[in-house]
């Protein structure tokens, strides 16, 4: 349609769409719709969102025409013998009824008032006059005229036969031409029949390429395209509702009766996506600097899950508990975790445990608890072959013991006075731990949101994460928190023969194993905290409820805690401290604490450790499993990408990226669409009249850089664009 007279009368055409009622469906006006178009973008910049929505909402019948229109074209032109014929069933007709469809069905699927409307136009059950039927009304007998033969012979049941609905016919049709001979395959000698399901390209499947050519990849794209927009129905749906409504075109092409035409696609689409090789450098920029990591996989993993977790400032905190399960799962069969490892663990488990993280909602408990096992895990299969793990353990036995004793009284006023200190312009604590006190703005009250691990309290708190060869006398000096009589300087500083501390924490019953659980004395009492339920009413004044409604409350602080597996730490802490020295836990680099590490895995045979270790936790792995959530939420991210890639995949059909926007300007629910303000031509992306200057200044700077190739290689250079995929 390169003559603008032409372009007018399409347009024309499209304003008579909305302005007409119940244009009849053999009006040849509907043959421009698919004769005049010559480009997806004359499809796509003629038949504006405005357009199609104003005749989708005034003039239905007309939008529902069209739409039967075009797929009733394409679906004769498929089954036409002689096609792609330029004269009797020519390729652009094929092309142009892709493109219409393309550009309507978003605008189908968005409006949410034809849900109905369009279950029952593209999914129902049709009828169809059968072949002799039409032919018998053809057909005039001696001199009778048209109207006596059709008094003569009224329609009857068996005229008319069943036929797939709508949009499964166009489904079948579309597969069929992803594998017709001289439109989107080459010509085989040996295919019987114009559709032949041959893979695309050597790889899965098959191992030779059947070779292709510019216009057949081009309407490859063209078909796929619809295809896209055909399935494309999942982003008009919440992400909640998705997985349980699911979509109609999906399920049909996944379960269709003919699977040698799934599967050829499916290898053809692996064969083709997958056909490149993966880029490979020689050497790296001197701007990307390289890590001196001496540990293990272990190691590796551990150090990057607790990155993850600290730096993300809470974007990630879906997935918080799926990276503890990943630790969980490997737990059994680690050995040898580096000082470096041990200390991200321990830091993880103080900000977890630290009162602002745990009353910021009625789940933060469940990481936490998770994160225990994982360390419980290690401990019981792998203690002689894990020194350092139990080391810091050790080192930081304060800290275990603080959640022990753990009040709503002592949390809130933990926070308040890490308020009141920030509030002082108290930072000198803060430096400790550089690593995870990137978002220390505030310790704010707790809130709906859950909060980030990057803030955690001050180093002098129990709850604080120290610098792995920090003096734990330093932790006693500052302000002590309300429960101090559990976890005081003085007391943690003792070899561990203290009164309740260590008793209480070996027999409690905490997610404890069925062996623990054995072990318990019968009729023990079970463990009690000092200020937990004395004052409820009082406590739960001291909380203000959060943006989602939650208060912490003493009943909901006793359903977990005392559930929490601390039964193995605590074994292990009451089992060797006794027979440490103090100077040991001083530093990790200090004589003593060295010769503590290399002695550590003879405590294994202590009872108290021996019946931990002895008969371990049977090992348990936590496999994924899907959920409508986690459905939702995979759909979505795959529905985001497939959005945006869309932009640019226009290169591959030699057009200008960005110009198609299938679904641009929709009422998109699946996820946010974010635009951003358009950007103009630049040297790497010219457009318009300065596309050759560009093109050409880009080539010759590209040149400067390639001195001392060989002629060979200089005569193929090609220059670099935004534009190429």
């Amino acid at each position: 349609m390169g003559a603008s007279e032409s372009k007018l009368v399409f347009k024309q055409g499209i304003f008579r769409l909305s302005e007409e009622q119940e244009i009849p469906a053999d009006d040849p006006y509907w043959t421009r719709f698919w004769e005049l178009p010559e480009s997806t973008e004359d499809v796509f910049s003629l038949f504006t969102p405005a357009d199609i929505r104003r005749t989708r909402d005034h003039a239905l019948p007309n939008f529902q025409t069209l739409l039967l229109a075009v797929t009733s074209r394409l679906t004769v032109l498929r089954n036409h013998p002689s096609f792609p014929d330029p004269d009797l069933a020519p390729e652009r007709d094929v092309l142009n009824c892709i493109r219409i469809l393309t550009r309507l069905l978003p605008y189908v699927y968005e409006a949410e008032h034809l849900e109905e409307w369009e279950d029952n136009f593209f999914w129902a059950r049709r009828k169809r006059r059968t072949r002799q039927s039409q032919i018998a009304g053809e057909v005039l007998f001696d001199e009778a005229q048209p109207e006596d033969n059709q008094e003569a012979r009224p329609p009857r049941a068996e005229d008319y036969e069943d036929v797939k609905p709508l949009a499964e016919e166009l489904i079948d049709t579309l597969m069929d031409l992803l594998f017709f001979a001289d439109f989107t395959i080459p010509r085989l000698p040996t295919a019987k029949s114009k559709v032949s399901f041959s893979i695309w390209q050597s790889g899965v499947g098959c191992n030779t390429a059947m070779g292709s050519n510019k216009t057949l990849e081009s309407n490859r794209c063209e078909i796929l395209r619809l295809m896209l927009t055909l399935t494309g129905k999942a982003m008009y749906l919440p992400s909640n509702t998705l997985p349980v409504q699911g979509v109609k075109a999906i399920t049909y092409i996944t379960t269709c009766q003919d699977k040698q035409a799934v599967l050829t696609l499916l290898c053809s689409l692996l064969n083709t996506s997958l056909n490149n090789s993966f880029e490979a450098q020689e050497t790296l920029p001197q701007s990307i600097r390289l890590l001196k990591f001496r540990g293990s996989y272990a190691d590796y993993l551990i150090m990057s899950i607790h990155t993850l977790m600290t730096t993300s400032k809470g974007n990630l905190d879906t997935v918080y508990p799926a990276l503890l399960i990943i630790l969980n799962n490997l737990a059994p069969y680690i050995e040898h975790i580096s000082p470096s490892a041990c200390s991200k663990v321990i830091q993880l488990f103080t900000s977890m445990s630290s009162p602002s993280f745990l009353l910021a909602n009625e789940t933060n408990h469940t990481l936490l608890a998770s994160l225990l096992d994982f360390i419980n895990i290690i401990v019981e299969h792998k203690f002689t072959e894990n020194p350092y793990l139990v080391y810091s353990i050790l080192k930081y036995k304060q800290r275990f013991e603080a959640v022990r004793a753990f009040t709503l009284e002592s949390g809130q006023q933990e926070i308040e006075r890490q308020n009141e200190k920030r509030k002082a312009g108290s930072s000198s604590d803060v430096a400790i731990s550089p690593t995870l006190s990137q978002s220390e703005e505030d310790l704010h009250t707790p809130s709906g949101a859950r909060s980030p691990l990057t803030r955690i309290p001050e180093e002098n708190s129990p709850f604080a994460i120290g610098d792995d060869d920090s003096d734990d006398e330093r932790e006693g000096e500052g302000v002590q928190t309300p429960s101090q009589s559990s976890f005081s300087a003085q007391t943690s500083r003792r070899p561990s023969t203290t009164s309740t501390t260590d008793e209480n924490g070996v027999q409690q019953v905490r997610a404890m194993s069925e062996k623990a659980r054995g072990k318990k004395p019968a009729g023990h009492p079970p463990f009690s905290r000092q200020n937990s339920m004395t004052s409820q009413t009082s406590m739960s004044a001291l909380f203000t409820p959060s943006a989602s409604g939650f208060t912490p409350t003493v009943p909901w602080l006793e359903s977990w805690l005392p559930e929490l597996p601390l039964h193995t730490i605590l074994t292990i802490i009451s089992a060797i401290a006794p027979h440490i020295p103090d100077a040991a836990l001083v530093s990790a680099v200090s004589p003593e604490a060295r010769t503590l590490i290399h002695n550590l895995p003879s405590f294994a045979e202590e009872p108290e450790v021996a019946s931990i270790i002895s008969e371990p936790t049977p090992v348990r792995v936590q496999s994924f499993e899907w959920s409508a959530l986690s459905m939702g939420w995979y759909e979505s991210l795959l529905w985001g990408f497939i959005f945006s890639s869309e932009m640019v995949v226009g290169s591959a059909s030699g057009a200008t990226p960005g110009t198609v926007g299938v679904w641009n300007g929709t009422a998109i629910k699946l996820f946010r669409v974010q635009e951003a303000a358009a950007q103009g031509p630049t040297l790497l992306a010219p457009k318009g009249a300065v596309d050759a200057v560009g093109s050409n200044l880009v080539q010759r700077i590209g040149n400067l850089s390639l001195r001392g190739r060989n002629s060979q290689d200089s005569g193929s250079i090609s220059s670099p664009s935004v534009r190429e995929v």
